[in-house]
């Protein structure tokens, strides 16, 4: 999944469309000037299901048509969409259902 939303796969792999999937989206709050650099404690979180999980991978932060992770705000609201990418195995390595899990996000203010 990209910061766009747009899914692709590569392999083996079969997207449903039917289901709705998104980037994460966060708004930071700044005045504007202020330099934020954007970090993540763990750039592999996983998703997991009962003893099972997903490797995700989080892509570059995407920030005013650009990607990077510093920008100066140019509005007290900003919108930074992070996408990445998600690695499935097999049926018996990942069994199908649902996987839940949380990543973490540091926006540092200069």
């Amino acid at each position: 999944m990209d910061y766009s939303n747009t899914a692709t796969a590569t392999g083996d792999i079969l997207l449903l469309h039917s289901f709705d999937c998104k980037s994460a989206l966060f708004t930071v709050d700044a005045e504007p000037g202020v330099l934020i650099t954007i970090s993540y404690p763990n750039t592999n979180p996983k998703l997991t299901k009962s003893g099972f999980y997903l490797q995700m991978h989080l892509g570059t932060p995407h920030v005013y048509s650009e990607f990077g992770f510093q920008y100066i705000t140019k509005t007290q609201f900003t919108d930074v969409y992070i996408g990445g990418t998600l690695d499935v195995g097999s049926l018996t390595a990942n069994p199908s259902g649902d996987y839940s899990g949380t990543f973490d996000v540091t926006f540092n203010q200069q």
